[in-house]
């Protein structure tokens, strides 16, 4: 299976306990069919959709930061991270998405 996952341009970035936008932006956002994520430009992640949750299994704040990368199958880790590594070092805007077809740490495909 492969996942993919869209950034977000930062105007549509929105936090727990937001205004009621970003709140309507986020149920929006929950009702895609898609994995829709955000990350700082340090690569830390500070937004995942539901759809993310469901499909990884990990919930709360066990993915936020470097944490999603419990979700990464061992295997599949380094070579997923050394693409991520080279998307923050080039100082721009990555592709719309990043496609990671490997395994989840549970061993799904």
């Amino acid at each position: 299976m492969d996942v993919r996952a869209s950034s977000v341009a930062s105007s549509c970035r929105v936090s727990q306990g937001g205004t009621a936008v970003e709140n309507q932006v986020t149920s929006l956002v929950d009702a895609l069919p898609d994995i829709v994520w955000t990350a700082l430009p340090d690569g830390n992640v500070d937004f995942l959709n539901q759809p993310w949750y469901d499909f990884t299994g990990l919930g709360g704040d066990h993915a936020y930061g470097q944490s999603w990368q419990a979700a990464i199958h061992p295997a599949d880790l380094a070579e997923l991270l050394d693409r991520w590594r080279a998307i923050l070092a080039s100082g721009e805007a990555p592709d719309r998405y990043v496609i990671h077809p490997g395994r989840l740490s549970n061993g799904a495909e």
